[in-house]
């Protein structure tokens, strides 16, 4: 195999994807997806880069590394960008805030259900006073 080296990382790139091919762990793909963090500012010649945004009402950096290991596994260069716990709305809906100046191609925005569907959840908008007052006469 000719590989050529551009600063040693297309052979360091080569060996974490045959490592991750052998030992697929939880350890391993966290050891990768730092070391191709690392990386993340500066792609690869010939590397189609992927821009990836998570926002979301959980923590969503474990999601975002192995994001980023898969990616690069399928010969990507990921950069990946994780929103702060719970402020997915606040980054949707604000044009300054981190996910628009990620210019992600891709976005995903991982809710739990009672955020998408209270009421079902057993959680309701707070009601005024007179509301909550008949419900009680029933």
């Amino acid at each position: 195999m000719n590989v050529t080296n551009h600063d040693g990382r297309v052979a360091e790139w080569e060996v974490l994807r045959e490592r991750l091919a052998v030992t697929p762990t939880p350890g391993a793909f966290a050891a990768a997806s730092r070391q191709w963090e690392a990386w993340q500012d500066a792609p690869l010649p010939g590397r189609r880069v992927v821009r990836i945004a998570l926002v979301g009402t959980g923590t969503l950096a474990p999601l975002g590394a192995y994001l980023r290991v898969l990616c690069a596994q399928a010969g990507l260069h990921p950069v990946v960008s994780v929103g702060e716990f719970d402020q997915w709305n606040q980054e949707m809906l604000t044009s300054d805030s981190a996910l628009y100046a990620a210019a992600p191609d891709i976005m995903f925005c991982v809710l739990d259900p009672q955020t998408l569907f209270p009421r079902s959840a057993g959680l309701r908008k707070p009601e005024s006073p007179e509301a909550v007052e008949d419900e009680s006469r029933r």
